[in-house]
């Protein structure tokens, strides 16, 4: 199993519009229904202004080599860009405890 947890900053002030821009791109949506994705979701923090983290778990490294070449990604990108978002991903293997 792959986790993959993502933090990144938007501006508070473009926060409502980024938050818009993530859910009609169906970008989140589509991650989801990709091969391999066990879960994908991406959310703001209530303690710091303009917080944002992504939390994705892979069955494997196929599924998120497939994902990293994707068509949802690719429009996360786009987005990010038009905001000025940058993501900071660290990757963890695991394992299923019992």
């Amino acid at each position: 199993m792959i986790i993959v947890l993502s933090r990144g900053y938007v501006n508070p002030a473009k926060l409502t519009a980024y938050r818009e821009a993530v859910e009609h791109s169906g970008a989140i949506a589509a991650s989801r229904q990709e091969a391999g994705c066990l879960h994908y979701d991406i959310a703001v923090s209530a303690l710091k202004d303009g917080s944002v983290s992504i939390t994705e778990v892979w069955e494997g490294f196929p599924g998120l080599q497939g994902h990293m070449k994707g068509d949802a990604l690719a429009k996360m990108t786009e987005i990010n860009q038009r905001f000025g978002v940058v993501y900071e991903a660290k990757l963890y293997k695991a394992e299923p405890m019992g």
